[in-house]
């Protein structure tokens, strides 16, 4: 694990934090006889829990093939996924939640203040699949009654002169 790597997953529980919920890093869940392990798993508001996974790796044009399987095996257990890379092409893909910074150098990603999200998903609205719900389950079932959260894309805009 690289020192950015560890300097984005402090930063994730410092957010939190300072959010007013609580997170842990490196979070191992039962998953039948098996488990995932999450790289920081955040608690919160009526049990919701997001698992973020920091990807800075390489791992080809089509990034990391197990993020599908793993996102999905995350949300079975009633984990929200979202991962968070400074690689451009990850951070357009549609496999899970995903946000990008640029590739910083771990004492910048540690510094208190803002650090600018530069594509990716900026915001996830949160739903419950039931009678009222606006989005279908993505389950592919007709109402679950689970807990879902659906990316949403947020324009930036650039003030013009």
């Amino acid at each position: 694990m690289s020192d950015e790597h560890k300097a984005y997953q402090e930063r994730i529980l410092r957010a939190a934090a300072e959010g007013g919920f609580h997170g842990d890093c490196e979070v191992r869940t039962p998953v039948g006889r098996s488990w995932i392990q999450t790289d920081t798993l955040i608690e919160g508001e009526g049990g919701r829990r997001i698992g973020w996974e920091v990807q800075l790796s390489s791992a080809g044009a089509d990034g990391p093939a197990s993020v599908r399987a793993r996102a999905a095996k995350a949300a079975k257990q009633g984990i929200i996924p979202a991962r968070h890379t400074d690689r451009a092409n990850y951070a357009r893909r549609s496999d899970t939640q995903w946000t990008r910074s640029n590739d910083l150098p771990a004492h910048v990603i540690a510094k208190i203040g803002d650090l600018r999200v530069i594509s990716g998903y900026r915001a996830m609205d949160f739903w419950v699949c039931d009678l009222r719900a606006v989005y279908p389950c993505p389950d592919g079932i007709r109402r679950c009654g689970k807990p879902h959260a659906t990316p949403k894309l947020r324009d930036v805009l650039f003030a013009g002169a």
